[in-house]
Protein backbone atom coordinates (compact mmCIF):
# COMPACT_ATOMS: atom_id res chain seq x y z
CA UNK A 1 0.00 0.00 0.00
CA UNK A 2 0.91 3.40 -0.49
CA UNK A 3 2.01 5.76 1.92
CA UNK A 4 0.37 9.31 2.11
CA UNK A 5 4.37 10.82 1.68
CA UNK A 6 4.62 8.41 -1.67
CA UNK A 7 1.16 9.59 -3.17
CA UNK A 8 2.25 13.31 -2.75
CA UNK A 9 5.58 13.10 -3.78
CA UNK A 10 3.66 11.30 -7.05
CA UNK A 11 1.67 14.30 -6.47
CA UNK A 12 4.46 16.51 -7.16
CA UNK A 13 5.78 15.38 -9.75
CA UNK A 14 2.56 15.80 -12.08
CA UNK A 15 2.31 19.36 -10.80
CA UNK A 16 6.14 20.05 -12.37
CA UNK A 17 4.99 18.29 -15.72
CA UNK A 18 1.92 20.38 -15.57
CA UNK A 19 4.06 23.87 -15.34
CA UNK A 20 6.54 22.69 -18.03
CA UNK A 21 3.49 21.91 -20.16
CA UNK A 22 2.10 25.44 -18.79
CA UNK A 23 5.80 26.86 -20.35
CA UNK A 24 5.34 24.94 -23.79
CA UNK A 25 1.52 26.17 -24.24
CA UNK A 26 3.38 29.84 -23.56
CA UNK A 27 6.33 29.66 -25.74
CA UNK A 28 3.82 28.14 -28.50
CA UNK A 29 1.51 31.11 -27.88
CA UNK A 30 4.36 33.71 -27.78
CA UNK A 31 5.13 32.05 -31.80
CA UNK A 32 1.37 32.75 -32.58
CA UNK A 33 1.03 36.19 -30.91
CA UNK A 34 4.08 37.39 -33.91
CA UNK A 35 2.01 35.59 -36.95
CA UNK A 36 -0.67 37.43 -35.31
CA UNK A 37 0.90 40.67 -35.48
CA UNK A 38 2.31 40.08 -38.81
CA UNK A 39 -1.38 39.04 -40.16
CA UNK A 40 -2.52 42.21 -38.39
CA UNK A 41 -5.40 39.78 -36.16
CA UNK A 42 -6.08 40.52 -32.73
CA UNK A 43 -4.81 38.71 -29.84
CA UNK A 44 -7.81 37.59 -28.83
CA UNK A 45 -9.95 35.40 -30.64
CA UNK A 46 -13.04 34.28 -28.71
CA UNK A 47 -13.91 31.67 -31.68
CA UNK A 48 -11.16 29.83 -30.85
CA UNK A 49 -11.45 30.16 -27.21
CA UNK A 50 -14.73 28.86 -27.96
CA UNK A 51 -13.30 26.38 -29.28
CA UNK A 52 -10.80 25.60 -26.98
CA UNK A 53 -13.28 25.60 -23.98
CA UNK A 54 -15.95 23.50 -25.31
CA UNK A 55 -13.16 20.42 -26.77
CA UNK A 56 -12.10 20.90 -22.62
CA UNK A 57 -15.33 20.26 -21.58
CA UNK A 58 -15.82 17.53 -24.14
CA UNK A 59 -12.23 15.71 -23.07
CA UNK A 60 -13.29 16.37 -19.18
CA UNK A 61 -16.50 14.87 -18.96
CA UNK A 62 -14.86 11.25 -21.01
CA UNK A 63 -12.09 11.30 -18.31
CA UNK A 64 -14.52 11.62 -15.67
CA UNK A 65 -13.50 15.22 -14.51
CA UNK A 66 -16.16 17.70 -13.82
CA UNK A 67 -16.48 19.95 -17.19
CA UNK A 68 -16.90 22.92 -15.69
CA UNK A 69 -14.05 23.06 -13.19
CA UNK A 70 -11.99 21.54 -16.00
CA UNK A 71 -13.09 24.65 -18.06
CA UNK A 72 -12.08 27.16 -15.24
CA UNK A 73 -9.34 26.46 -15.43
CA UNK A 74 -8.33 26.26 -18.82
CA UNK A 75 -9.90 30.31 -18.64
CA UNK A 76 -6.98 30.92 -16.53
CA UNK A 77 -4.71 29.02 -18.87
CA UNK A 78 -5.68 31.40 -21.64
CA UNK A 79 -5.91 34.63 -20.06
CA UNK A 80 -1.75 33.00 -19.35
CA UNK A 81 -1.63 32.90 -22.66
CA UNK A 82 -3.24 36.14 -24.07
CA UNK A 83 -0.88 38.03 -21.91
CA UNK A 84 2.42 36.56 -23.03
CA UNK A 85 1.36 37.04 -26.42
CA UNK A 86 0.49 41.00 -25.25
CA UNK A 87 4.15 41.27 -24.32
CA UNK A 88 5.42 39.66 -27.11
Amino acid sequence: MDSLSDLRRNIDRLDEQIIILLRERAALAKRIAKLKLQKGLPIRDNDREREVLDRVAANAEREGINPELAKKIFKEIIELCVEVQKES
